[in-house]
């Protein structure tokens, strides 16, 4: 039998106070806690609440290094994927099992909780602020120099070619330009972004003039089409 579980996580993340000296180490000590369903007679939910909320203390962390904003998907997902790493220690301060009305007849047998029970945790946890913000610098300068090819479609005069190139070198998180290939109303570039295909995209639309669609088609993907006789030979 398949093992479902659904995890329910609580948006209130609680920082409980400065940087502070651990064992040697710059550290943030954050309070957070998260849930877990009891699904088809799963037996390891109280592990999979305790991992969630410990990402969440993670992800405050970077929070914090941030400037209060969160950072890119994918520099979000390539440390949380890591999140032990940057814990030095965590302790449970409350957990419980809250019952759920079932049916009695679909009720598991033998077994701590009953499908259908949420079980809900609250975890204070030391987090390692040196080698999470030397992860933070690392995985964003992995980004910097991401390369995305970008694909013009339906452009065949000159003049809107090169102010079309005038935009892309304009739009924030491009640079390093470079043709890659050529062919009547078609052609593709080869640029370094910062930031995933779709923030790119959504960047280069405020850039681009109007008469050209701006689409992300894959994680390091953009075509940019013309729709209207703004890329046609006069």
């Amino acid at each position: 039998m398949l093992k479902i579980l659904m995890i329910f996580i609580s948006a209130a993340v609680l920082t409980l106070g400065p940087l502070r000296a651990y064992a040697g180490t710059e550290s943030m000590v954050i309070k957070t806690e998260a849930s877990a369903i009891m699904r088809q007679g799963v037996s390891d939910v109280k592990a999979i609440a305790l991992e969630e909320a410990l990402k969440n203390a993670v992800l405050e962390a970077i929070i914090s290094l941030t400037g209060g904003e969160r950072p890119a998907a994918q520099t979000e997902a390539q440390i949380l994927s890591e999140h032990r790493a940057f814990i030095t220690n965590y302790r449970v301060i409350t957990e419980n099992w809250i019952k759920a009305s079932i049916d009695p007849s679909k009720a598991e047998t033998n077994s701590e909780a009953q499908e259908g029970d949420v079980y809900s945790a609250m975890i204070e946890a030391s987090i390692d602020m040196e080698r999470l913000r030397e992860a933070l610098a690392k995985t964003r300068e992995g980004e910097a120099s991401a390369q995305v090819t970008i694909t013009i479609l339906e452009v065949t005069d000159y003049q809107v070619f090169q102010a079309l190139i005038a935009a892309i070198k304009k739009t924030p998180a491009i640079k390093d330009i470079a043709y890659n290939t050529f062919s009547r109303g078609r052609i593709t570039l080869t640029v370094k972004s910062s930031e995933s295909a779709a923030s790119t995209v959504q960047r280069l639309a405020t850039k681009v003039e109007d008469g050209f669609e701006v689409r992300s088609s894959g994680p390091r993907n953009i075509s940019i089409k013309a729709v209207s006789k703004a890329g046609t030979s006069r």
